[in-house]
């Protein structure tokens, strides 16, 4: 969560198409795989946020919808 009680450190998943599309080409990176932890949910400590997270992305379709974590394989563009 981006707040005061959250990780000062965490990246947001709303920037995962402008990472894709703008970032990592200026930066010459690709994705070459992107992964979420855990896999089909939240394993957040505000279990009210967790539930509209889940709701959320049962409306919604994208691939940084699920997960807490998002971990990002990235290699060198050729």
């Amino acid at each position: 969560m981006i707040d005061e009680l959250g990780d000062p450190t965490h990246i947001s998943p709303v920037f995962f198409d402008l990472l894709r599309r703008q970032f990592l080409p200026r930066a010459g990176l690709r994705l070459r795989n992107h992964l979420v932890f855990p896999p089909h949910g939240y394993q957040l400590t505000r279990k009210p946020i967790a539930l509209a997270f889940r709701l959320a992305s049962l409306i919604f379709s994208g691939e940084a919808l699920l997960g807490d974590n998002h971990i990002f394989v990235l290699e060198v563009a050729s």
